[in-house]
């Protein structure tokens, strides 16, 4: 079963600054930059999904870092963009 946790949420204004970055590093970089952000192993306790929390109308971006499959979805219009581990059992 796969299920996602949901590292990274930010809209609007807020957004920006983390678009642009993904815009600007490479993907590694990028992973870098939101790790530092958010502890994916830490007990920040990540909302999960079993079902992938983008919309339809986001660009979805798969990075692998460190053996670990990361999905970005952007939605350029509203703007948002959210950062989710994908998660094997």
């Amino acid at each position: 079963m796969v299920c996602y946790e949901n590292l990274l949420f930010v809209q609007g204004e807020n957004a920006d600054e983390i678009i642009e970055c993904f815009q600007e590093y490479s993907g590694l970089e990028f992973i870098e930059y939101v790790l530092d952000l958010v502890d994916p192993y830490g007990d920040a306790g990540f909302e999960s999904s079993d079902t992938p929390p983008w919309g339809s109308r986001d660009d979805v971006y798969t990075l692998n870092y460190d053996g670990d499959i990361y999905i970005v979805s952007i939605n350029w219009g509203i703007p948002y963009i959210g950062v989710h581990l994908r998660v094997e059992d």
